[in-house]
């Protein structure tokens, strides 16, 4: 058996105990993908599935919110979006050391580089209309059919997510990053009226999608964590920061490439692919978005860093990340400087 860590027997004992003996002889094997909840190849005598674990030690409060993702999958399973079958949730610690849940395991193509390197041109936009077209069937989920109407708290989505963000970089803070205190006096001044909430993905990006080995359809979105009911095009903006990003070790963006000769749609392009999926004519008042997207980024890859040093990162990348949090607060600075630039790109007017 791969022990990768975790007290496998007494997994196995308790999977036996839910999911039948025929679940024995059990192995785990960890993705080497993800900084925040550690996930597992799970191989058993029932076949292949996937576990998804907390990380081990001191979080803080509604971060790695397992028991949500594990909800939200289950919901949007029965809705037609393209997630893996959720099949059980374990709630107590006694087990592994923590909770976790296991799910079906989706077998597809991994497409990491934006840049589709191993794409043919032709094919490309493809790729990110399909990327377009999930998503907006993820916004157009009929939440109270769903389930989900109470899955977020009541109000605006961005006052909500501002405060959370706040609370958790002054909980990951190991140092002052000048950057991200000029965005956290910004933000809250210039908080949006987006209209209804709205389910997000809250994570959506290419590592996060699986497609199909023949036909590129997308065959599972992964990494709900950070879903809630709020704008959605918080969303759109959020995927288009994601390939904004400077390079970091495992992570590759759109940075310094010529989408042009690589025939990869420019920002407006892909939001427009997105408008036509959902059905929607304008998009305004994206400089507020991004900036606010960058924030979140920036604190994500702080609280990535401060499991680093206190020894509980998913993998060595972890220890990078300080100065990577720096760069992506550096380019929220850019974009409030950019608010009153048409320019930047990312404002859509359609007739």
């Amino acid at each position: 058996m791969i022990n990768e860590g975790l007290p496998v027997n007494d997994l196995e004992e308790y999977l036996k105990s839910v999911m039948g003996n025929e679940i024995a002889p059990i192995s785990l094997k960890k993705f080497d993908i993800g900084q925040s909840n550690p996930t597992y190849l799970l191989t058993t005598g029932l076949g292949e599935f996937v576990l998804r674990k907390k990380p081990r030690g001191k979080i803080p409060e509604s971060a790695h919110a397992l028991d949500r993702e594990y909800r939200v999958m289950g919901a949007v399973y029965d809705m037609g979006v393209p997630v893996p079958e959720i099949i059980h949730y374990c709630k107590t610690e006694d087990v592994i050391g923590t909770e976790f849940y296991i799910m079906s395991y989706i077998k597809g193509r991994a497409l990491i580089n934006p840049v589709l390197d191993e794409i043919a041109l032709s094919e490309r936009p493809k790729i990110y209309n399909e990327q377009a077209r999930v998503l907006a069937k993820i916004h157009n989920v009929d939440i109270k059919a769903a389930g989900l109407d109470d899955y977020g708290h009541p109000g605006n989505y961005y006052e909500r997510q501002i405060s959370r963000w706040i609370k958790q970089y002054r909980f990951a803070e190991t140092e002052t990053i000048p950057e991200i205190e000029e965005m956290i006096n910004w933000l809250p001044g210039r908080i949006i009226d987006y209209g209804d909430n709205r389910l997000l993905h809250g994570d959506y990006k290419l590592d996060n999608l699986f497609f199909d080995f023949d036909s590129f359809r997308i065959v599972g979105v992964l990494d709900w964590e950070l879903s809630t009911l709020g704008d959605p095009l918080a969303d759109i903006a959020n995927h288009c920061v994601m390939l904004r990003l400077p390079n970091a070790k495992g992570h590759k963006t759109l940075q310094g490439v010529n989408r042009k000769s690589e025939n990869i749609p420019e920002d407006s392009e892909y939001i427009e692919m997105y408008c036509r999926h959902r059905g929607i004519s304008n998009i305004d008042n994206m400089d507020f978005r991004i900036c606010f997207q960058f924030f979140r980024m920036a604190v994500i890859t702080v609280g990535v860093y401060k499991r680093g040093l206190d020894g509980f990162a998913s993998n060595k990348a972890a220890f990078a990340m300080d100065d990577h949090a720096k760069t992506i607060a550096r380019l929220g600075i850019e974009t409030i400087n950019k608010t009153n630039e048409e320019s930047y790109g990312l404002r859509l007017h359609r007739k």
